[in-house]
């Protein structure tokens, strides 16, 4: 199937908390892909992918809780400059703290009411 999209680009995945190991393995082999966009189909609290990409510069997760996403479960993404959370649930998160924790990593955070933009600094 990886042979067969080689040179894709952009690519939107249903997030299932089962298919963890195939989606890290496509989201790997995928050696041109610039823009990922994770889709949870219910609030997902869970966030266990270790995601290794060359070439990812864009990552949107859609309906994630927002303390689920760790930015060192990340680290892997080496050119990732522009991290987006839409309709996150942030249940028990404090803003000023997810801010400092950011820029910790070395990026900066914009929180508006339904999405979490950062960008690497």
């Amino acid at each position: 199937m990886i042979t067969s999209m080689f040179n894709l680009q952009h690519l939107k995945l249903i997030y299932v908390h089962r298919n963890l190991r195939e989606i890290e393995t496509l989201i790997k082999d995928l050696k041109t892909l610039k823009l990922l966009v994770l889709i949870s189909k219910s609030s997902e609290h869970r966030f266990q992918l270790n995601l290794e990409s060359g070439s990812l510069i864009k990552l949107n997760f859609v309906n994630f809780y927002l303390n689920c996403i760790r930015l060192r479960k990340l680290q892997g993404l080496i050119k990732l400059r522009y991290l987006k959370i839409t309709n996150y649930v942030g249940e028990g998160v404090n803003g000023e703290e997810l801010r400092e924790e950011f820029g910790e990593f070395g990026w900066a955070v914009k929180i508006t009411r339904r999405n979490v933009v950062c960008s690497k600094v």
